[in-house]
């Protein structure tokens, strides 16, 4: 049977994620402070209104390809521990996959920084990941942590990884296995817990991330994120 015409709702999300992936590229292709609005109505083929009934400025864009990425990251997330039953693989996994793939583009090691250096931003992150966090912390029995000092434990958390995105930003070129080792430590110790077996929790997180399965601000790992 042939699909009847688009709802109203339909096509205003249709041109929302229109104006959000065209964003995307030209903040991965120009820089993110140095593309204008008017650069993505432009390439978006759209007039002023519809980028402006949607969103109030760039930032608000990028805030909505963050809450979709981090919706992907989470789902990912819940989907490593239903397989492997690793809780450390699947708490440090968005950390790692930054890393990655931070180290693997310059480019989008950039936009990731600048998601960092915006606490709107990190206070969404925190709220998405803080529910998910308190869900582990009760489950596997570990030491109450109130809410306050919850945020305070994952904006230290994040804020280092935020760190080591600006490193690669700015042209460094360590390897990200050797940050993500350090990155699933600090979490134990956060936790007050050992890691059982350091080696096959990074070995979880790292096969797939470079199996090239996985899919990142719209596209498969194992494209378009080497330079």
């Amino acid at each position: 049977m042939a699909r009847g015409k688009m709802s109203v709702q339909e096509k205003r999300d249709i041109a929302r994620r229109q104006i959000m992936d065209v964003s995307l590229e030209l903040f991965l292709k120009k820089g993110f402070e140095e593309t204008t609005t008017r650069d993505i109505i432009a390439k978006a083929g759209i007039l002023n209104g519809s980028l402006y009934n949607r969103f109030k400025n760039k930032d608000e864009i990028l805030i909505s390809i963050l809450k979709d990425a981090i919706a992907d990251i989470m789902r990912e997330s819940e989907e490593i521990f239903r397989k492997s039953k690793n809780f450390m693989a699947a708490l440090s996994f968005p950390g790692i996959l930054q890393l990655y793939v931070a180290s693997r583009s310059v480019g989008i090691a950039k936009l990731i920084y600048v998601v960092h250096c915006r606490w709107e931003a990190v206070n969404i992150f925190i709220n998405i990941f803080g529910d998910w966090w308190t869900q582990f912390v009760k489950e596997f029995n570990f030491a109450s942590i109130d809410s306050d000092k919850s945020r305070m434990i994952l904006s230290a958390l994040i804020g280092s990884i935020g760190n080591m995105v600006g490193y690669y930003a700015n042209g460094g070129k360590a390897d990200y296995k050797d940050a993500s080792k350090h990155h699933v430590l600090a979490i134990a110790t956060t936790l007050g817990v050992p890691v059982v077996n350091l080696s096959e929790t990074l070995d979880i997180v790292f096969n797939l991330l470079e199996s090239g399965e996985l899919n990142f601000l719209g596209h498969k790992l194992s494209e378009g994120l080497t330079e």
